[in-house]
């Protein structure tokens, strides 16, 4: 996955650079939005080296608007995770439509999923705007706040090719 694509409005770079996805993740307003009772303060984190994973940098311009992580689960299934700055989360829905467009075009993948706390309302809207529909409950597995929470399940297939 080597190309960077541009849509009429955004551009996606699949990323090494760990220290650049680090700074992303760790960002205070998203942090504890994608984070649980288990993981490490935020300057304890330290991003998946794993060579799978994919950190797919999205930008408007040159404006660095935020990434996405895409863990492939198998050749065609592959987890998605949104970290979009604060500073585009008016343009999230959009960006992530056009992200699952570039998935299709430049990868293997033919279905992303993923699983999102019940309480995370924006993830929510954000995965149903892309596309996306719910097909599962995970019930108690995610702790958050000493609390455990269902999670709804995720998935967009490709369209048919006709």
């Amino acid at each position: 996955m080597e190309h960077a694509a541009v849509s009429t409005r955004f551009r996606f770079l699949p990323t090494c650079d760990l220290e650049l996805v680090r700074r992303v993740l760790t960002h205070p307003r998203i942090y504890p939005r994608i984070t649980d009772d288990g993981s490490p303060p935020p300057e304890e984190f330290q991003p998946s080296d794993h060579p799978a994973v994919t950190y797919l940098v999205a930008y408007q311009g040159e404006e660095l608007l935020g990434l996405y992580v895409l863990v492939p689960h198998n050749a065609v299934c592959w987890e998605v995770h949104v970290a979009m700055l604060p500073s585009a989360w008016g343009r999230a829905r959009a960006a992530t439509r056009a992200m699952v467009a570039w998935v299709w075009q430049h990868t293997r993948c033919r279905r992303l999923i993923a699983s999102v706390p019940v309480s995370n309302r924006l993830a929510l809207a954000l995965g149903f705007a892309a596309g996306a529909r719910a097909w599962g409950r995970n019930e108690k597995s995610f702790l958050r706040g000493g609390r455990l929470i269902d999670q709804i399940t995720l998935g967009l297939s490709r369209p048919d090719k006709e």
